[in-house]
């Protein structure tokens, strides 16, 4: 099926626009490019919160305090 583009709403051919939405807009195509702009969202759901958010937590904190002053004095 050619691509008919928006113009054809306005002409009738809502059946072909809807058939070439329906067909290049699957779920699984959607989560595909989502997971592809943020890559985070796939280790998130094996993320466990009550286990590894302290550590996660005081590292981050720790880091934080020893890069700041670095950056600052250079």
């Amino acid at each position: 099926m050619p691509f008919i583009g928006y113009a054809g709403i306005f002409f009738g051919e809502t059946n072909q626009v809807s058939a070439l939405l329906s067909h290049s807009c699957s779920w699984h195509r959607f989560l595909r490019c989502i997971l592809t702009i943020f890559p985070f969202l796939e280790w998130m759901c094996m993320y466990r919160l009550k286990d590894w958010l302290l550590g996660d937590l005081l590292a981050g904190i720790s880091v934080g305090l020893v890069q700041v002053p670095q950056v600052d004095v250079h």
